[in-house]
């Protein structure tokens, strides 16, 4: 509800009243930055939120985000600390920042008074989204998904926040990666974005990817995210916005106790995150003729299909088939595993979405397909109440190769 009134305020330019002080307060001697609360028990709180947020604040400055807009009928920024229903922390948008030629927006951290003075890192979360804002109050998507990833960055005590999120993103990977279904864990695929491709410089990339999409004051409609993506692989030197999401649905498969060392960093650490096969086919079961996936997990729009068929040593080579629906764009990987060293292999698909490839076994115990829905060429992510995420069904065909049997 809340991204959906940020929109709102972007297009009518309206600007809501500000929001008084409670009444204690500390003020930043080095910031226009100054925390109120009510109760006066919580003065070591707030003082903690408020060196806490003088830090976040520098760093993500260092990191070349933009410093909040202040409201100038307010002269600071505000935090509140005050009792909050179901969370440690929010951050509120009251309306667009008419002093600049772009869509940004004010804000004010709301933080949960039940906190210790020793938990007040949820601000590394907050302060993403007062970030996000300051460049573009219009984007809604990926707006939790990189403040879940970023605030690890910026407070790695909070790293099993990403690692806590992740397994329902992997729960359903058929869904599309900007499906508000799993808003938090998508932060599995921008922490993979940012530690394949720019590794220690992972805050820019993800400044990158925001700045590039801001939007003139006065726009009504939010850039399309995964343009601004795939302008910000470019200029890291990675692959197109497709490559890498097909690169990624093979790499999310190997996570937690699947992880071979060779697809994600860190990814043993996202135990209980592993994707279940939508299939599990056995060497015994072939040929398999022209297997489709269920309606109800038939992929989005980028989102995946994960098949499985365990191997035996007595079958030398597999033959593969994969016809797709024509209403949309589709990536196949092919990954040998287990027993042996990992390989990929990429269908090279046709004009009429169909495919055939021929793989040599050299032992391996286990054989990945991992199917993309790339989307048609005018998708775009989901915007306001405008979210549609199209479905794509697809068949497969498994078999040993003549000379192998």
């Amino acid at each position: 509800m809340r991204l959906i009134f940020t929109i709102l305020l972007a297009i009518t330019g309206a600007v809501v009243m500000a929001r008084p002080d409670l009444p204690y307060v500390v003020s930043s001697a080095l910031l226009p930055l100054r925390v109120s609360y009510e109760d006066p028990n919580k003065e070591a709180l707030a003082v903690a939120v408020l060196k806490y947020t003088e830090t976040t604040w520098r760093l993500f400055n260092d990191w070349g985000f933009l410093s909040p807009p202040i409201n100038p009928d307010i002269g600071h920024y505000q935090i509140f600390v005050e009792p909050l229903s179901g969370a440690s922390g929010t951050t509120e948008f009251d309306g667009v920042n008419p002093a600049t030629n772009w869509n940004d927006c004010y804000s004010y951290v709301r933080i949960n008074s039940n906190k210790s003075p020793d938990e007040v890192t949820v601000i590394a979360h907050e302060f993403v989204h007062v970030a996000q804002k300051s460049i573009d109050c219009l984007q809604p998507v990926f707006v939790e998904a990189i403040a879940t990833y970023l605030q690890t960055v910026a407070e790695p005590k909070r790293w099993r926040i990403l690692v806590d999120n992740a397994p329902a993103f992997q729960s359903a990977p058929w869904r599309s990666l900007d499906d508000q279904t799993y808003k938090y864990g998508a932060g599995l695929w921008i922490y993979y974005l940012a530690s394949k491709y720019a590794q220690e410089d992972s805050p820019g990339f993800i400044e990158h990817i925001w700045r590039t999409g801001m939007q003139p004051e006065g726009s009504t409609v939010a850039s399309n995210i995964y343009d601004s993506i795939e302008q910000t692989l470019a200029k890291w030197g990675g692959p197109s916005f497709d490559e890498a999401f097909i690169d990624f649905c093979e790499s999310r498969f190997f996570v937690g106790t699947k992880d071979d060392g060779a697809h994600m960093s860190r990814a043993s650490e996202f135990a209980g995150g592993e994707i279940v096969p939508l299939k599990q086919f056995t060497a015994g079961e072939l040929p398999v003729l022209d297997w489709s996936p269920p309606i109800d997990k038939r992929p989005a729009a980028y989102g995946s299909n994960h098949l499985v068929l365990t191997l035996q040593p007595d079958l030398h080579s597999i033959h593969i088939v994969f016809k797709g629906d024509s209403t949309t764009r589709w990536g196949v990987r092919v990954v040998v595993f287990e027993n042996s060293p990992t390989r990929s292999f990429e269908l090279p698909l046709s004009s009429a979405n169909e495919a055939s490839i021929d793989i040599e076994l050299r032992g391996e115990r286990q054989l990945l397909l991992a199917v993309a829905n790339l989307g048609s060429e005018s998708y775009s992510p989901c915007v306001g109440d405008k979210c549609s995420w199209p479905t794509a069904s697809y068949s497969i065909h498994l078999s040993a190769s003549e000379f192998s049997r």
